[in-house]
């Protein structure tokens, strides 16, 4: 006979509710799946599809060259880059730099689900504050383009599930898987630091007795001076073997430390920590403000008041918990407003990662409970429907609000490095400046164009001892063909001393491209 299973409506009914079951037990990685997916579906709809100019350009062609970049080096960076755009084989390597933000900001947000679920919150709502971090401005318009923060904010988030886990097992393991990943972390962004005291003040009052043991204290942190040393050794390494970018040159322990150590180094001190309520207080309307722009105004308005319930809540519920993101979520911030930087708005992702997690707590908390307590039925589902309709809302709402395709149909760098490589002779020596530069590098070091070229940047001009590029027109003058990029008063510098011709309009952001052609004496010859 057949052992066929019959199916009926009761055998429909109890397979759904065991596929029912266990989508409830897998509900939060599920959910975190499911945050991936659309946060990366948006992102690669507004992508960079290239190379930049700026920090973007270093960004994608240190990991290639595996190289030294500015302040503060990012060697975790570098590394960490060479092995994605060496495993992920998709377009050129300025878009797997792009698509790597992309991806650890993805799963960064993805990561607050289990966050948020640890602490009763429905997944819905989890699911509606993890896509509204990833959709907040500053999160998204790191995301697109190649950038150290996103790795950095995916460390952070990761610490701060390890603490969790140390909480609940008091395992030394994970103190120590803790103390290890921070030290490598800090070969990231160095907005790090500002995230670790508060995770590091939870693990200690979480677990005093284990935290506090002195081989627990000991192993830790003799693993954090391991991963910080030896992520850090990486730039003096690769300045003796001359790597092709090598800002700065760090072989000396001078040059080491003007590079790791530059800026905000007075931050943390006795007299910084002292200043902190005084700098957030003075700096208010300016944060207010920055958020009106990443959250939207009355996005903000909403994310804040439902951000304050949480933090009350979760006080009343666990203070240590509530006391350490209190600091994890003002400290980037005091940071973050007192090293002044073009894109701040990077810092503030873990800020804005714990921020959700509160609104997220808020919203369970002030509307949800409430509801639930409802003895009619039909009416409780009516409300709880809506509610959780509007929380998926949030999202679609910044993305309505802040979706912008400017990056993602942004070819200039690619148009630029064409355009300077198309016209300088063989051989030709270019002087060119930060902003610039770091495209040239990429066409160069990583495509390969014109090899016979060589980009001279300002940044070289402090380990050869030079007040400027200048120097260098002296050195190869007669030598080989000189070409300058810059703004008007540095190519009025060049000029008092050499003949310039303007070779072509770049149209970027006003700079001139012109060639040396002479000096400026009776005895020289003009360069034909």
């Amino acid at each position: 006979m057949s052992d066929a299973r019959v199916w009926d409506s009761r055998t429909v009914i109890e397979e759904g509710r065991k596929v029912w079951d266990q989508v409830v037990a897998r509900r939060a990685p599920l959910t975190a799946v499911i945050v991936f997916l659309v946060a990366m579906i948006i992102y690669l709809q507004t992508l960079l599809a290239g190379p930049e100019f700026f920090d973007t350009g270093e960004y994608q062609v240190a990991p290639y060259v595996l190289g030294n970049m500015h302040q503060t080096g990012y060697p975790l960076h570098g590394v960490v880059g060479k092995i994605f755009g060496t495993l992920i084989p998709i377009g050129s390597f300025a878009y797997r730099m792009n698509l790597m933000s992309a991806t650890f900001l993805s799963i960064t947000a993805s990561m607050l689900i289990f966050l948020a679920l640890r602490y009763r919150v429905w997944p819905l709502v989890a699911l509606a504050a993890a896509l509204s971090f990833a959709f907040a401005q500053n999160v998204w318009g790191t995301a697109i383009h190649a950038d150290p923060h996103p790795l950095t904010a995916l460390i952070a988030a990761s610490l701060w599930l390890m603490a969790l886990r140390w909480r609940d097992s008091g395992e030394r393991r994970w103190l120590w898987r803790m103390a290890l990943l921070s030290g490598l972390g800090l070969g990231g962004a160095v907005i790090l630091v500002a995230e670790l005291p508060a995770i590091i003040i939870y693990a200690a009052i979480s677990r005093p007795r284990e935290f506090f043991a002195p081989k627990t204290m000991i192993v830790a942190a003799l693993l954090g001076v391991v991963g910080l040393v030896g992520i850090y050794t990486y730039l003096p390494i690769r300045a003796m073997m001359h790597a092709p970018l090598n800002y700065w040159d760090p072989q000396t322990w001078e040059r080491f430390r003007d590079v790791v150590l530059s800026g905000g180094g007075g931050l943390f001190t006795l007299d910084g920590l002292r200043s902190i309520p005084g700098v957030l207080a003075s700096n208010a309307s300016q944060i207010v403000g920055w958020y009106g722009d990443w959250l939207t105004p009355a996005g903000s308005i909403v994310v804040a008041v439902l951000g304050v319930i949480g933090f009350v809540v979760l006080a009343r519920r666990d203070w240590r918990i509530a006391l350490a993101i209190f600091i994890g979520f003002f400290l980037p911030i005091y940071a973050a407003v007192s090293v002044p930087n073009a894109e701040r708005g990077r810092y503030f992702m873990m800020s804005n990662w714990l921020l959700f997690f509160l609104t997220a707590l808020g919203t369970q908390a002030a509307l949800i409970a409430p509801v639930q307590k409802i003895d009619r039925g039909s009416m409780r589902q009516s409300l709880l429907t809506l509610i959780l309709m509007a929380c998926l809302l949030s999202p679609c709402y910044l993305v309505q609000n802040l979706w912008t395709s400017s990056w993602h149909n942004d070819h200039d760098a690619e148009v630029f490095i064409d355009g300077v490589f198309t016209v300088v002779k063989p051989n030709a020596l270019i002087l060119s400046w930060w902003g610039s530069s770091t495209a040239l590098w990429y066409g160069g070091l990583v495509e390969g164009k014109r090899p016979d070229v060589k980009v001279i940047d300002d940044s070289e001009a402090l380990p050869r001892g030079w007040q400027g590029l200048a120097p260098a027109i002296d050195l190869y003058y007669g030598k080989r063909p000189i070409y300058a990029i810059g703004f008007p008063d540095e190519i009025e510098r060049y000029g008092k001393k050499y003949q310039l011709r303007q070779v072509a309009e770049l149209n970027w952001f006003g700079m001139k491209f012109h060639e040396v052609v002479g000096r400026k004496d009776s005895q020289s010859k003009t360069i034909p």
